[in-house]
């Protein structure tokens, strides 16, 4: 399980939590976790463009299933923006990057 004091907080939705850990500055990366379930997201660009994200399982960790992957993706293309400037006020300019919480259906 991932220690709170290393989670960077950006997005809540519905039992989900979107954030960013504090050792991880992999390039464009976010992390989710529902319930015992958790995963991590590449954005992948291509000349300035969103291509896709590629969700991959934390080894040691419990999988997100079929459909948290499947809202969790959802959840990268409706914010994607959000979650990219986290990204960069984070590790870029060191500050808190702002947190959302999703009180509406995607």
């Amino acid at each position: 399980m991932i220690s709170t004091a290393t989670k960077v907080p950006l997005l809540e939705y519905f039992g989900f939590e979107v954030f960013l850990l504090k050792t991880d500055s992999s390039p464009l990366s976010v992390y989710a976790l529902h319930g015992d379930s958790i995963a991590k997201a590449k954005l992948v660009f291509r000349d300035g463009i969103f291509k896709k994200a590629e969700i991959h399982d934390i080894p040691g960790s419990a999988a997100l299933g079929v459909a948290e992957k499947e809202k969790f993706q959802l959840l990268l293309e409706e914010y994607l923006s959000e979650l990219v400037k986290g990204w960069i006020d984070y590790y870029v300019f060191a500050k808190a990057p702002k947190f959302e919480k999703i009180m509406r259906s995607l």
